[in-house]
């Protein structure tokens, strides 16, 4: 089950836990809680380090409605620094493409101008030839 579906789900049973006098047990609210519980922890949504415990038939609706308003914000907390490592990395990713579109262009300048440069001497020694060939051209004419 996704994080939000979850966290929705919990906010839910602790609407449902505020609504029944808060001193008063509530098997069906428990059972629930637990069941959202296991599955947060089977799904891996909360690491199994003690911070969220089972409640037990002495559980009341009180200690049910805090403990799935903590469960819902820490799911969603969890959402929102997830989601700010997946913006962050994909910015790093951006980054890098940028640079190494920069150091293309870099490249391909460099190859642009090598080009250049030897169009320029290729464009040189068509011009000698080409005088080389008006001069022949002069020589001609002088010699008829």
């Amino acid at each position: 089950m996704d994080r939000k579906k979850l966290s929705n789900l919990l906010k839910e049973l602790r609407n449902l836990a505020e609504e029944i006098d808060g001193d008063e047990k509530s098997k069906s609210l428990t059972r629930h809680y637990n069941n959202f519980l296991s599955i947060a922890k089977k799904d891996g949504l909360i690491e199994d380090d003690g911070l969220f415990t089972e409640a037990n038939e002495k559980t009341t609706a009180s200690e049910i409605f805090v403990d799935a308003a903590l469960l819902s914000k820490y799911l969603i907390s969890a959402e929102t620094e997830r989601q700010f490592e997946v913006t962050i990395e994909s910015d790093k990713i951006e980054e890098m493409e940028h640079k190494i579109r920069i150091k293309e262009l870099a490249i391909e300048e460099k190859r642009l101008a090598q080009q250049e440069a030897e169009l320029a001497m290729e464009a040189e020694n068509l011009e000698r030839q080409a005088e080389e060939i008006r001069k022949k051209r002069i020589e001609i004419k002088i010699e008829k």
